[in-house]
Order: C-alpha cells, then structure tokens, then sequence
C-alpha cells in the first residue's frame, strides 16, 4: 500500500476534527521549513527521488569560498545539483532526483515545493482543506458513475457523514479487510451521500477499490525531470 495514500488518510482525519487550530497555527509559523522537511521525508520514503546520487558526480557541490554550496551553471545561468544537507536558502535552481523511469535528472526548484503553500491564517488552512476533501469525494464518485452531492457542485460544506464513510472505506481498503467489509463500507459512502445508484450494475469490491484509487490520484502532483539544461525533459517525478 502506497504511503501517499496515508497522506490522503491524514487529510480526512483532519476534517474530522484532529487536526486543532492550535497546531494549524504551528504549521502557519514553521510552515516553510514543514514544507521542505515534508520533501525531505517524501524523498527519502520513495526510491523515485534522490536528491544525491553517486551516478552523478555533477550532484555534489563543493563549498565555495562563502562557505555556501558552489554549484555547476548550465548555459542558462542556472545552478544545478544536490539538495541533501543544504539549507533552503542555498539549494539550486535544479535539485537532483531520480525520475520515476529510473533516470537521472533534476526538477526545479519552484516545482518541488509546488502545493505546499503555507496557509496564512486558521481559516485559510481550513478552506484548503475543505477543497482538498471536495477533490477526493468527486474524484472517487465520477469514478463509478455515483451522482455527484449537491455540497460537491455549491458552496455548501462537505457533511461529517460522506468524509466518515471515505475514512471507513479507506480504512477497509488500507487493512485488506474482508471482500464482505470492503463493500459495506462502499454502500455506506453511497447511502451518505444521499445517492439512489444502483449496486447491481457493479461489482461492489471493484467499485470500492476505484472509489479509493480514485481519491488518492488526487492528492499526486507530478512535476517534469529535466537534464541539466532546465529544457530537456526525461522524465517524471511525483509528489503526494
């Protein structure tokens, strides 16, 4: 099971109410350095992203006489190279990775932190939230053919019912529950949000398998690896 589904996971809890105001206030003041610990951790759980690589001499920047990271230009006058160990302030334009094709490359520096805005006030963060559980409750209904709810098409605030019943489902999903769990768990996201579909057209366990990928693609950004040029694309990395 994928580990950015447990992002996904930690979300819907949030909406839920663990996540308190008092710790939303933290992440607004320590925000941008949770931004770059958050794509610190991300590349260390996954194989796809590496930040040093011993294939790429051209990763390691020496010291220069500032005492900061001297870094190889490319003929766009932009500095390449490795992330790891360096402060925010001093990374490269281009910070070294492995794309998901296995190849070596380097994303911009702007596109890693894309997403990862740090929410100004209590109430934005909230707002954030709110669009990011919106997402994952459409993405999930289109991808069976369930009606979309009215507080997914308006204004209107998703209900505690719908974002519990994704919270069951995953849960059902993520701890390889029975086939028996796993479709309970889909009809009864189905019944909270108020839809008449018809289960006899699906395979329940399918559909709830769907419902869930679907909500997790979500939550996947993905960025282009380039050569060192900062123009030739390679390959793709991904965040979530």
């Amino acid at each position: 099971m994928s580990l950015i589904s447990n992002n996904m996971k930690k979300r819907l809890s949030a909406s839920l109410g663990a996540l308190s105001l008092a710790l939303t206030g933290v992440v607004v003041v320590i925000g941008r350095f949770l931004r770059r610990a958050v794509v610190l951790i991300l590349c260390g759980v996954f194989a796809s992203c590496t930040y040093a690589s011993t294939n790429d001499p051209s990763t390691d920047a020496s010291p220069g006489p500032s005492g900061r990271p001297a870094y190889p230009v490319n003929d766009k006058g932009q500095t390449y190279g490795s992330a790891f160990g360096v402060h925010m302030e001093d990374e490269p334009d281009l910070i070294s990775v492995e794309a998901t094709n296995g190849k070596h490359g380097y994303v911009y520096r702007e596109d890693l932190y894309k997403g990862m805005s740090d929410p100004k006030s209590p109430e934005e963060a909230m707002a954030l939230q709110e669009t990011k559980d919106k997402q994952s409750l459409e993405a999930c209904f289109e991808s069976v053919g369930l009606p979309l709810p009215s507080s997914l098409t308006s204004d209107e605030t998703v209900t505690v019912e719908m974002l519990s019943a994704l919270q069951i489902l995953w849960d059902a999903y993520e701890n390889e529950g029975s086939q028996s769990n796993l479709e309970q768990a889909f009809l009864q996201l189905v019944k909270a949000s108020g839809s008449d579909w018809d289960q006899t057209e699906f395979d329940l366990a399918a559909a709830a398998e769907l419902c869930v990928h679907a909500a997790e693609a979500t939550h996947q950004l993905v960025i282009p690896v380039y050569e060192s040029d900062g123009v030739t694309v390679i390959g793709q990395f991904m965040l979530g």
